[in-house]
C-alpha cells in the first residue's frame, strides 16, 4: 500500500481563506470574552461588597450572583478557562444549596477572590496543582456550609 498524499489545488484556497477568517473570528470572540469576564468578575465583587451584606437586599443579590456565575460558567470553558467554569459551578451550588440564612459573607468573598485570582493569573485549563487545590477547598467549603446544622 502506498501513502495517500493530497496536494493543495487552486480549489483549496477558498478553504484556507475560510480557516483564516474563522481563526480571526475566534480571536475576536476571545477578546470579547476577556472583556466580559473582567466586567462580570468586577460585578460579582460589587454585589458581594455592597448588596449581599444588606439583609434587605440579600435575596436579590443572591439571584444576581447566581445569574452572573451561570454566565461565567457557560462561557469560560469555551475559551479554555475550565477552572473558572468549575469555580462557577461550585459557587452556583453554594448559592443554591446553602440556605440564605446560613450563607456567610466570608464564604462569598472567598469565591469572588478565587475568580479574581484565577482570572488575574489567566489560569487556563484546570489551573494545575494550584487550581485543583483551590477548587478542592471551595468544594469543601460548600459541602460544610450545606451540611451544617
Amino acid at each position: 500500500m502506498s501513502d495517500l498524499v493530497i496536494s493543495p489545488t487552486p480549489d483549496d484556497s477558498p478553504m484556507d481563506e475560510r480557516l483564516v477568517r474563522a481563526e480571526q473570528l475566534i480571536a475576536g470572540l476571545q477578546g470579547r470574552f476577556a472583556a466580559s469576564a473582567e466586567k462580570r468578575i468586577d460585578r460579582l465583587t460589587e454585589i458581594c461588597l455592597t448588596r449581599w451584606v444588606k439583609p434587605a437586599r440579600r435575596e436579590a443579590a443572591i439571584r444576581q450572583l447566581r445569574r452572573i456565575t451561570h454566565d461565567l460558567k457557560g462561557e469560560a470553558g469555551t475559551f479554555g478557562y475550565d477552572l473558572i467554569t468549575d469555580i462557577a459551578d461550585c459557587f452556583g451550588a453554594y448559592l443554591r444549596q446553602v440556605p440564605e440564612v446560613r450563607q456567610r459573607h466570608a464564604d462569598i468573598v472567598r469565591f469572588v477572590c478565587a475568580f479574581h485570582h484565577v482570572w488575574g493569573e489567566r489560569l487556563e485549563g484546570d489551573g494545575g496543582d494550584i487550581g485543583r487545590g483551590l477548587l478542592a477547598s471551595l468544594m469543601i467549603l460548600t459541602d460544610r456550609a450545606r451540611d451544617a446544622d
